[in-house]
C-alpha cells in the first residue's frame, strides 16, 4: 500500500503481517503486468524496515512463549480489506 505521505508499506496476507515498511517512491510492478508476474520486486525508495517473521500479535497467559504459527496456522484468516473516505485502508 502507498500513502500519500511517501510511506509504503506490504501487506502479507498469508501470513497477516506487515513485513517491509519504507519510504518514497513505491516499487515497479510492470513485471508483474506481463506473462505470470512470478517473483519478488523490491521497493523503490528508501529507509526499508523489514519486520521479523512470525506472528504479528499474540495474547499471552503469564510468562508463556512467543507463538510460533503463523497465518492459517494460527488460526488467522484474511477477511479483504474496505478503504476509508480518503483511500487508507483497514485490513479485516
Amino acid at each position: 500500500m502507498g500513502y500519500p505521505e511517501k510511506l509504503d508499506l506490504a501487506f502479507d496476507a498469508d501470513q497477516m503481517n506487515v513485513p517491509l515498511l519504507w519510504q518514497g517512491s513505491f516499487m515497479d510492478a510492470g513485471r508483474h503486468w506481463t506473462a505470470r508476474g512470478e517473483g519478488f520486486e523490491p521497493p523503490m525508495g528508501f529507509n526499508l524496515v523489514r519486520f521479523p517473521s512470525g506472528p504479528p500479535f499474540a495474547v499471552l497467559n503469564g510468562d508463556a512463549a512467543w507463538p510460533t504459527a503463523t497465518g492459517k496456522d494460527a488460526g488467522y484468516q484474511f477477511r479483504g480489506y474496505v478503504f476509508d473516505e480518503q483511500r487508507r485502508p483497514s485490513f479485516h
